[in-house]
């Protein structure tokens, strides 16, 4: 028999706190989630278990599942999300197209808008891409610029970007 919205949604969010509880450890494939869900009195049959962790934006990162994610905690989001990036090219003038791991699509574009929102127009995002829409060539450059520093860091010691455009604290020099 089919589940019933209602038994959907729970079983997403079951799935959702089993992948972000570190005590439950990380699940290494769909089977073992879908044991857990069942011993937790949760029917869970491994094509719905497959929709649910898409649904939830979970992604398969150095063996196991995991939902990326950042925490309001000022850090800067795009910092957070740099491991999900695969790959960034510029395309036309106006775009920046960016490759993702799949799932996590979505994420890296709210990451990017809450980071560059004032140099973007906004961004179009699927489950393994980002595409950032620029007002001209010149934005392009500068957002482009940007994102170079997170993705190649001049210095370990260099303090990341600073969110959002905003101009970098002044460092004592003493």
């Amino acid at each position: 028999m089919a589940a019933t919205k209602q038994e959907r949604e729970l079983r997403r969010e079951l799935v959702r706190r089993i992948l972000t509880d570190e005590k439950t450890g990380p699940m290494k494939n769909q089977k073992a989630l879908t044991e857990l869900l069942e011993s937790l009195g949760i029917p869970a049959p491994q094509a719905s278990v497959s929709r649910d962790l898409r649904e939830v934006g979970a992604v398969w990162v150095e063996g196991h599942y995991e939902i990326p994610a950042w925490s309001d905690d000022g850090e800067n989001p795009l910092q957070k999300v740099l491991g999900f990036i695969t790959r960034a090219r510029l395309v036309a003038d106006h775009f920046i197209f960016i490759a993702t791991q799949r799932g996590a699509g979505r994420i890296v574009a709210d990451a990017v808008e809450a980071c560059l929102s004032k140099d973007i127009l906004g961004t179009q995002a699927d489950d393994k891409s980002v595409l950032v829409l620029t007002k001209d060539k010149d934005h392009q450059a500068l957002v482009w610029d940007r994102l170079e520093d997170y993705f190649n860091p001049a210095d370990e010691e260099q303090e990341p970007p600073p969110a959002n455009g905003e101009p970098a604290a002044p460092r004592d020099e003493t």
